[in-house]
């Protein structure tokens, strides 16, 4: 099931020419993974993260007094010992960070933007003109050939993946960015495979290609 909470307003998939056709004639699509999107070696600083798919939540309160009322829950989740016990904590910080499992991953854009595009190192911009059409064509066509038990669909929040506990909310890790790249807007399309060990995948889609166009760059 396709989970998405985005209007049906265009979305901008940046690319390089060059594969421009293959894509519009034949719906080939080159769909990566979250752990591939980690290796900035590999794509550069503007594409890859090493954070990808983590956020942590923390607490670092100077003294905690175990048996007290004022145990942080965070604490409570990550020690234990006997209401009784007389344990006090100085200068400590708490951390739980949660890594989100490896999945299928295709990104667009929520506005065109074509100095973000020169960012990318892109010169071309395919505009998706129905979203959801065409991402329920892309997920069907993954799905004849991989294993898949949850699609999601949303927008990258950005903020600090590490933040104080009180602060938590139920953003996926997956959709977390540092807000250093707020200016991308990027939406992102997940596939959570049923598989542990993925690999990048190509698929050919040409169904999905009817609610597609070429935009123009001026």
């Amino acid at each position: 099931m396709l989970l998405s909470s985005l209007s049906n307003r265009p979305l901008y998939k940046y690319m390089q020419s060059k594969y421009k056709m293959s894509m519009l004639a034949f719906g080939k699509m080159r769909i990566g993974t979250l752990r591939d999107f980690q290796k900035v070696e590999e794509y550069g600083s503007e594409v890859g993260d090493a954070g990808e798919g983590t956020k942590s939540a923390y607490e670092d309160k100077p003294d905690i007094v175990w048996g007290t009322a004022d145990v942080p829950p965070l604490v409570k989740r990550l020690v234990s010992y006997p209401d009784n016990a007389t344990v006090t904590f100085w200068d400590c910080d708490f951390q739980l960070t949660q890594k989100s499992p490896d999945c299928y991953i295709y990104c667009v854009a929520e506005e065109f933007n074509k100095d973000a595009m020169a960012e990318f190192g892109y010169d071309c911009c395919i505009k998706i003109n129905d979203p959801h059409m065409f991402f329920y064509e892309l997920t069907r066509c993954i799905h004849l050939r991989h294993k898949i038990k949850q699609v999601v669909l949303g927008k990258c929040i950005y903020t600090e993946r590490r933040q104080h506990y009180s602060l938590q909310n139920n953003i996926h890790p997956s959709l977390i960015k540092p807000p250093r790249f707020a200016y991308q807007k990027e939406v992102r399309a997940m596939w959570i495979p049923q598989d542990r060990k993925i690999q990048p995948i190509f698929v050919s889609c040409p169904q999905a290609m009817q609610f597609c166009s070429v935009h123009p760059l001026s």
